[in-house]
């Protein structure tokens, strides 16, 4: 009799061991950073792993890919809005963190006709005023459009009777902070270029 209860009570203690033992000794912490949440197609985003108390680490993009790396560098091949995740994990313990990637609808991927040095932007990033300079005389109408990062035209303006070397302004003030698009179009060329107003 006395034996049995000796036994039971091992067999307890025995199952408290390995439930304890399998616990785990430290909770882990997912957290990471991404350098630009809003990019063009093809465009590298960087992401930094801040996570903490975990060995092992598992990346989910949103697009179908993942990666093992710690600190990976990824690309999207479409536009959209991308659900990234990272988990993190030590021993059998979990964590995860997301953040969104936006690739925007705007047609407007930093294209610019080689050609095209008629027009110089700046400054960038800028508060608001946006000064366009003539380097050289440009026949025609110039077109300026600024869009932001969902396709949505913001700003539109249209310049006759240019003269060679002079400076324009758009002023963008009264929008939000963030990333713009500005297509430039005149007569033969155009340029597209990305602009950060703070």
């Amino acid at each position: 009799m006395k034996k049995n209860k000796v036994m039971k009570k091992l067999t307890i203690l025995s199952a408290i061991v390995i439930i304890l033992a399998s616990a785990c000794e430290r909770s882990p912490e997912a957290s990471f950073h991404v350098t630009n949440t809003v990019v063009d197609v093809y465009e590298n985003v960087y992401f930094t792993n801040t996570s903490y108390n975990a060995d092992f680490f598992r990346w989910d993009f949103g697009d179908g890919n993942t990666s093992a790396d710690e600190n990976p560098t990824h690309t999207y091949a479409n536009v959209g809005t991308y659900a990234v995740s990272l988990t993190a994990t030590y021993i059998n313990c979990n964590d995860v963190a997301s953040h969104d990637v936006s690739i925007p609808l705007v047609g407007i991927h930093s294209y610019s006709d080689e050609n095209f040095e008629a027009v110089t932007l700046f400054p960038n990033p800028t508060s608001g005023l946006i000064n366009i300079r003539l380097n050289e005389l440009i026949n025609g109408t110039l077109f300026v459009t600024v869009y932001n990062t969902i396709g949505k035209a913001i700003h539109s303006s249209v310049f006759e009777n240019l003269t060679e070397k002079e400076k324009l302004s758009l002023d963008i003030s009264d929008q939000p902070k963030g990333i713009y698009f500005i297509k430039i179009t005149s007569t033969n060329h155009e340029t597209d270029q990305k602009i950060m107003l703070y």
